[in-house]
């Protein structure tokens, strides 16, 4: 989703599509697009997510190289296939 536009607006009451809490009006509501709908979370939940996301991409990928917008360096040799990289 990089580059992917974003709308933010006053609560709603929508339900987060990632921790299913409401997002009152005392919250920020962000609309997030995922192919052809759109998705009402907290800022603290898609930022949370998007993070984890990637993270998965990184443990997941063959070549091991980053995922985009990753800034660490690609994990080689051993480390690789090794599981997590300790933070």
């Amino acid at each position: 989703m990089p580059g992917a536009e974003m709308w933010a607006g006053v609560g709603s009451g929508r339900e987060c599509a990632i921790c299913s809490a409401p997002i009152t009006r005392y919250h920020v509501e962000y609309e997030v697009p995922n192919g052809d709908r759109w998705f009402s979370v907290h800022l603290g939940c898609f930022t949370l997510w998007k993070s984890e996301a990637a993270a998965l991409v990184r443990e997941t990928r063959a070549d091991g190289r980053a995922a985009p917008g990753d800034e660490r360096p690609p994990r080689t040799g051993a480390a690789a296939t090794d599981g997590p990289v300790p933070g």
